[in-house]
This record gives C-alpha cells, sequence and structure tokens, in this order.
C-alpha cells in the first residue's frame, strides 16, 4: 500500500501504465470506467496503480467541486 507521502511524491511522476491523471472537466463517468478496466487489465499482481482526479497532467492539484457528480 502506498503511503501518504509516496502518493504526494508520485503527483510529479510522469504519466505510464501505473499512473494517470484527470482533471473534474476530462474526468466523466465514460472515462473514469476506462481508466480503471485499463489498470484492471494491465497492472500485474503486487505493483500499485493511481488514478488522481483533480489532477493536471504536470502534477498540479487543482482539485474536485463535484464529487457526488463523479
Amino acid at each position: 500500500m502506498n503511503t501518504k507521502e509516496e502518493l504526494v511524491s508520485r503527483l510529479k511522476d510522469h504519466e505510464d501504465g501505473f499512473i494517470e491523471r484527470k482533471t473534474q472537466g476530462a474526468a466523466n463517468a465514460q472515462e473514469i470506467r476506462k481508466t480503471l478496466v485499463a489498470f484492471a487489465n494491465s497492472v500485474p499482481p503486487g505493483r500499485i496503480a493511481v488514478f488522481y482526479i483533480g489532477v493536471k497532467n504536470d502534477g498540479a492539484v487543482v482539485g474536485v467541486t463535484e464529487t457526488d457528480s463523479l
């Protein structure tokens, strides 16, 4: 399991098969499902993938205001 510090440090890592970021505008239900299915199909046992919502591609946290709709 990733600690809080590990998750924060991964914010700045490049997106790859184990890190994905979406801003609120890009995080609609279809995109969320697509990303989660891709992780489920590609992340090997023992590896951890992280899906950040409310984060820009450069790792800047912009937050989410419509959490219920996501």
